[in-house]
């Protein structure tokens, strides 16, 4: 605003001269030729100007965009998972809905990577992320958590359906032909679950209550691969 105001008055003073011509009729011409000179290239500026505002607001959208997504699997990057999940933690507490949280790991990655090369894992990577984001919605959350660990939130899902998910990814993904270069490459993964019902769990802290369930899922998948991989495990006390 206060721009705005000082440039009418910039061109006001610039303009002043060609006023003061048109009703006196008494032509300074120099004054006169000064004064256009001046307004366009106030003019020509202020466009100038306002093309590099825009460009800068554009790039750092672009900016923010790139950083909610993970540049090589294109799943949600490990930052934006904590802020989807703490505003669906926070959601759930108001409208008194449920969360299923999955935690996703490859079974014997390194031998993938250690066997095929590291390209032919960042292509694992890739086909894994694009197959198990058409499995869910588009509320949902798909992240990539660490190197080969995904996170999914599942808003609003009742604890039967979080495990058929669950069970579900991991058959999609046992089916599945990963072909590089010709080359078949069986893919596992093991999978751990973990649920939240604000009716039941009062903790206030969201920030602790998010970073909880992901641990519970977490450890619910490490306790699938204790049991020989290749298979889903929901979280309960005694594991």
């Amino acid at each position: 605003m206060f721009l705005s105001i000082a440039l009418f008055i910039m061109v006001y003073r610039r303009i002043s001269p060609l006023i003061y011509i048109y009703q006196t009729h008494d032509v300074v011409i120099t004054d006169a030729i000064a004064a256009l000179v001046i307004s366009l290239f106030i003019f020509f500026g202020v466009i100038g100007l306002k093309k590099v505002v825009l460009d800068l607001e554009r790039r750092n959208i672009n900016l923010k965009n790139i950083s909610k997504i993970d540049s090589l699997t294109g799943a949600y990057s490990h930052d934006e998972a904590y802020h989807r999940g703490r505003e669906d933690i926070s959601r759930s507490r108001r409208d008194k809905t449920t969360i299923g949280f999955i935690m996703i790991d490859l079974d014997y990655f390194k031998h993938v990577n250690d066997h095929f090369g590291h390209l032919a894992g960042d292509f694992i990577l890739k086909k894994l992320s694009t197959i198990c984001k058409k499995e869910i919605r588009n509320v949902d959350t798909f992240a990539r958590f660490g190197g080969e660990e995904f996170l999914v939130i599942l808003p609003g899902v009742s604890n039967s359906r979080l495990k058929e998910i669950a069970e579900r990814l991991r058959i999609k993904i046992e089916k599945t032909n990963f072909i590089y270069f010709k080359k078949l490459i069986h893919v596992k993964i093991s999978a751990g679950t973990s649920f939240f019902d604000p009716t039941k769990d009062k903790t206030s802290n969201t920030n602790f209550t998010f970073r909880k369930y992901v641990k519970r899922a977490d450890d619910a998948m490490y306790r699938a691969k204790d049991k020989g991989r290749n298979r889903v495990i929901q979280w309960v006390t005694n594991i």
